[in-house]
């Protein structure tokens, strides 16, 4: 029975009243499914009501620093894989609605998750031996062998699940080129697939049931409506559509030709797949060339999909029509330390607001642009102009200096010619302790400090003795806040900061602190 529907309109879902997670769980068959990315999703937004305005407040930053607090609980990395796939398909649903403009969970602005290891898996098979015995097991003639030894040659040798197999009927049999393919119409997650009929030896009557099969349909569908081949030509460059810093509207033009016999003879020839292209049957001829079909540019094989609308048997899948071009928009894809030196106390051991160490930090982009400057800021600023990069995909700033305090290096990277090609980490490495040990005269001394640390509405300052300067500056180095703090009133709101990493520097105090804004 189909689950009940909420009627539910593409604006109702933009109003804070809606609960956007139930909406977008409805596209899920299987519950198992359905509780699994809601676990993930409840975990990430910490509530289990998620309306527009809370999905628009995120950033990438703050799925990055899920990241970060997921590898920092030791989740194992299939597991936080797991968790961003989430993730990412709620955002990528989210735009798709219009409930919001862009996706923070796009892959080139969301960090790596790294070591995931299948070495510990185990996978269990059946011998060769073993396979026998269980087709020996079944009777011997009559329909129901067949059906038991194809359901078990099935299973064998094109790895299925039983519920992909017990799915299937005859029509998912088809040829697809010069190979015979069984459609998948219930697979994990719901996709459409399909696999490839194995080749059988001839001289093995045992595994004949695939081509008798085969043959069969072949016979049967003689002198019906066919469609044999998908091709495509004049793959155009990429065009990132005027905006140069979003490659999710990165687009190509290419044309499709469809080769077919025995068209229906009414309704269209309908192509999906990358793209989407439509011509009635009315006076149509084979091949029939759909031009300038628009495509998204991610770098990978085509697939294109043609099928006749009043005979939907009649379709083909190709999905590898051609390779289509790689996204031409600016995108910072990873900011990571390496070769961190140890501390530093710069000749003054007892104090340690100025102990620092040296790291190369590495910039990994694509398609960076002609002009202007590769700006690195946050724990650490450099700079460094776009005719100067160390190659065309990365740039390492080497020996920059940073303050020894222990925590997590903090940075973000910016092309000065498109604004908006900007990633952030809020973990590219760890600084080492400070090296210094406070002396006798300075045990006397106030020591600020920060709290709470994350914050949600305000910052407080212990020990102030005296008036201070606050500035307040977000990972791209832009000043967000600027306050006097003194003993009396030494507080800052932060409530209407988006949630993120920032930097304090106090005038007149040695020492850079770092929040994290929930």
């Amino acid at each position: 029975m189909l689950r009940e529907l909420p009627a539910l309109e593409l604006a109702d879902l933009r109003s804070d009243d809606i609960n956007l997670l139930p909406a977008y769980l409805h596209r899920f068959d299987r519950a198992q499914t359905r509780r699994a990315y809601k676990n993930d999703l409840c975990q990430f937004f910490g509530a289990d009501f998620v309306n527009a305005s809370l999905v628009r407040r995120v950033s990438f930053l703050h799925i990055n620093e899920h990241i970060a607090h997921l590898e920092q609980d030791n989740a194992r990395p299939s597991t936080i894989k797991r968790r961003v796939a989430a993730i990412r398909g709620f955002f990528e649903w989210l735009e798709a609605v219009e409930v919001i403009d862009k996706n923070p969970a796009h892959r080139k602005l969301i960090r790596k998750v790294r070591g995931v290891a299948t070495r510990d898996k185990h996978i269990l098979f059946l011998t060769r031996e073993q396979s026998d015995q269980l087709l020996d097991a079944t009777s011997s003639a009559g329909d129901a062998a067949v059906r038991d030894r194809a359901l078990i040659k099935t299973l064998l040798y094109c790895v299925l699940r039983r519920s992909e197999a017990a799915s299937m009927d005859f029509e998912h049999v088809r040829p697809l080129g010069k190979y015979w393919i069984l459609d998948l119409p219930y697979t994990k997650g719901g996709a459409d697939q399909y696999v490839k009929i194995p080749e059988i030896p001839e001289d093995d009557s045992r595994f004949l049931i695939h081509k008798d099969m085969a043959q069969q349909l072949a016979s049967t569908s003689s002198g019906s409506c066919a469609i044999t081949n998908i091709a495509t030509s004049n793959i155009s460059p990429c065009d990132d559509n005027g905006t140069p810093s979003d490659s999710s509207d990165d687009t190509f033009s290419v044309d499709v030709t469809v080769t077919f016999n025995d068209a229906p003879a009414t309704g269209t020839l309908d192509l999906t797949g990358e793209g989407t292209a439509s011509v009635s049957v009315t006076g149509l001829t084979s091949p029939h060339t759909f031009v300038g079909v628009i495509m998204d540019a991610v770098v990978g094989p085509i697939n294109a999909i043609a099928t006749f609308s009043d005979e939907t048997t009649c379709s083909l899948t190709n999905v590898n029509a051609g390779t289509a071009p790689a996204s031409c928009s600016c995108s910072v894809i990873d900011i990571v330390a390496s070769n961190i030196s140890i501390c530093d106390d710069n000749g003054t051991p007892s104090i340690p607001g100025d102990d620092v160490f040296s790291a190369d930090i590495t910039v990994t982009f694509a398609n960076p642009p002609a002009t202007g400057n590769l700006n690195l800021t946050g724990d650490a600023t450099a700079s460094v102009s776009a005719t100067g990069l160390t190659t065309s995909t990365s740039h390492t700033f080497v020996g920059l200096i940073m303050p020894a305090d222990g925590t997590a290096i903090a940075l973000a990277a910016t092309f000065s010619a498109i604004p908006n090609c900007t990633f952030g980490v809020d973990s590219a490495g760890t600084a080492p302790d400070s090296c210094s040990t406070l002396g006798v005269n300075d045990v006397d001394k106030n020591i600020i400090s920060l709290y709470p640390n994350p914050a949600t509405e305000a910052i407080n300052f212990a020990s102030i003795t005296e008036e201070y300067d606050v500035t307040i500056y977000n990972l791209l180095g832009q000043r967000v806040i600027s306050k006097t703090i003194n003993e009396s009133n030494a507080s800052v709101n932060v409530a209407s900061l988006p949630i993120g990493i920032y930097l304090v520097k106090i005038n007149g105090y040695n020492k850079v602190f770092k929040f994290v804004k929930k």
